[in-house]
């Protein structure tokens, strides 16, 4: 976005003093046209900083790992339970043998 903005306030700089030629650009016009782009991204860094939201702490509420089995089917037991680390091989949960009716 602020390329965007760069490409257009150069463009109208350009259209200004270059094009139409509406005003020379000597070394005044030089320091208010490069002192306004560096003023307003100056206030852009300015004002990020006091709006972005910061938090020294960080809180993960839940660690969700989504898993699919390989075939459709119903569960037929969770052997997973909350709070309890698994390890790797451990069965998390089983599926019923008969294959799931197709409507």
């Amino acid at each position: 976005m602020e390329i965007l903005v760069s490409i257009a306030y150069f463009s109208l700089v350009w259209l200004i003093f270059f094009y139409f030629k509406y005003i020379r650009f000597n070394l005044a016009w030089k320091f208010v046209v490069f002192g306004l782009y560096i003023l307003a991204g100056l206030t852009e860094v300015i004002m990020l900083g006091q709006t972005t939201p910061y938090s020294k702490e960080l809180i993960v509420e839940r660690y969700v790992i989504p898993l699919a089995p390989m075939w459709g089917g119903l569960v037929k037991e969770v052997h997973a339970s909350p709070n309890t680390p698994l390890h790797k091989g451990d069965p998390i949960f089983s599926m019923d043998s008969e294959p799931m009716p197709v409507s």
